[in-house]
């Protein structure tokens, strides 16, 4: 292992010693935690490199895992040391990935990221697998715990869904798919005569609705049960008029993976593979596929922290990587736009709206525009995308539930992050707590 994996000089080393025996006694649990973690090693690969005969996933039991490289096994961390780097120092760089800085050079303060590292190592922020922040379209702080380092996938959970979104943003860019007003009868025509029959008012979903969440379905308990998502979801009954209430839907993003699929006549991994995640050079990674085989684009993708993160980036350039537009502008624009205002939440002063596929940060006429931000998330997974800022922030976690999943990483965002910001100093800082 390079030098710079490792816990960079005494402070950071000694840091650990005296926080590791803190973790240990105060939080316990954490450590029967990775009694529950399986590490797998799969030995058959099938087509693109199907990983199956593992033990269950712990999210989707029993669910086969089609992984990249071809025929590479789909392995989980089961716990280990930090892996650090010093925080005068830019992270690792790897050729044909990230360009790299250091933290001062794109004006944050090293000082508040020493106070956030060591408030995750000594128990404060708990089941924080990963912390990542670019900058001006460099990395400048990559770390690593409970047994992740930048090799491991980590599952991204409902963060995925902003890559479901990119994919039907390609393809209607190409023409592939119609545009968002697309009725989504026209891409499962196959399946369809019943489910008409059985409500008129299903004939007036659009795939704009899919991307906002609000198709109207009734929301029956069941889908991770099923063999067939597509047909489960489809066959779900009308509860609202499309385009009229928000209901967060897995199987909508399911709908949307195979709608894509089914436009650019071939398997949705080859279309991703082609369209975006070889431009990204995102190149390691697992679906998870359902009994059917089908893909999951609701969540459950295992993938580096540091390719989480180029989405992000990607957005962020208003969808172009390294000269060349993967995505069109007008796409990027748009799916980080609101379509649906959603209530203030009651527990957190974060107040986030819906676009296509991605949470959007609702703006006051007394907030500062430069804190303006969009975000893709799932429990503890997020990435967070300040524009004005050029600043992407990424998280991934072992906690999917509960407010606190969701709230750690914005409070590290809010006390540590933000306020690292030299460019910002005196500015009134947003409040996600």
């Amino acid at each position: 292992m390079d030098s710079s994996d490792n816990l960079s000089g005494g402070r950071h080393l000694n840091r650990l010693l005296k926080t590791l025996k803190r973790i240990h006694s105060r939080h316990r649990r954490k450590w029967n935690r990775l009694l529950l973690r399986s590490f797998i090693i799969v030995s058959v690969a099938i087509g693109v490199g199907a990983c199956s005969n593992e033990p269950p996933d712990p999210h989707h039991p029993g669910l086969a895992k089609l992984c990249e490289p071809s025929g590479s096994s789909f392995v989980q961390p089961v716990g280990g040391d930090p892996v650090l780097h010093g925080t005068d120092e830019a992270p690792q760089s790897v050729a044909g990935d990230w360009n790299v800085s250091t933290l001062e050079m794109e004006a944050l303060d090293p000082t508040k990221m020493d106070e956030m590292l060591l408030a995750v190592q000594d128990g404060t922020f708990t089941g924080i697998d990963g912390i990542l922040i670019a900058r001006n379209g460099k990395l400048v702080l990559e770390a690593y715990f409970d047994g992740f380092d930048r090799e491991a996938r980590h599952n991204i959970r409902s963060a995925f869904k902003s890559f479901t979104s990119t994919f039907a943003g390609i393809a209607i860019d190409r023409e592939l798919l119609a545009g968002i007003d697309q009725p989504i009868s026209e891409l499962f025509s196959d399946r369809w005569g019943r489910l008409a029959n059985s409500d008129e008012r299903k004939n007036h979903i659009t795939l704009e609705h899919l991307l906002t969440m609000t198709p109207g379905f009734e929301l029956r308990p069941g889908l991770d049960d099923a063999e067939d998502w597509y047909q489960f979801a489809l066959e779900q009954p009308l509860a609202y008029e499309p385009g009229t209430r928000f209901r967060y839907d897995d199987g909508n993003s399911m709908l949307i993976g195979g709608a894509v699929a089914l436009a650019a006549g071939e398997s949705l991994p080859e279309f991703a593979k082609k369209m975006l995640f070889d431009p990204l050079g995102i190149s390691d990674y697992c679906w998870t596929l359902t009994p059917a085989g089908q893909p999951m684009t609701d969540g459950s993708f295992y993938m580096r922290p540091r390719d989480f993160a180029k989405l992000g980036q990607l957005y962020l350039n208003l969808g172009e990587w390294n000269g060349k537009q993967i995505v069109s502008k007008s796409w990027v624009r748009k799916s980080t736009s609101i379509h649906v205002p959603l209530p203030p939440p009651n527990k957190r002063k974060l107040h986030q709206d819906y676009g296509y596929h991605w949470w959007v940060r609702r703006l006051n006429a007394e907030d500062d525009k430069r804190f303006e931000m969009y975000s893709a998330s799932g429990g503890s997974q997020k990435m967070a995308v300040f524009p004005n800022l050029r600043l992407v922030a990424v998280f991934t976690g072992s906690r999917y539930y509960g407010r606190s999943a969701h709230q750690q990483p914005w409070l590290l965002l809010e006390r540590y992050i933000l306020p690292a910001l030299l460019d910002v100093k005196g500015a009134r800082l947003p409040k996600f707590g």
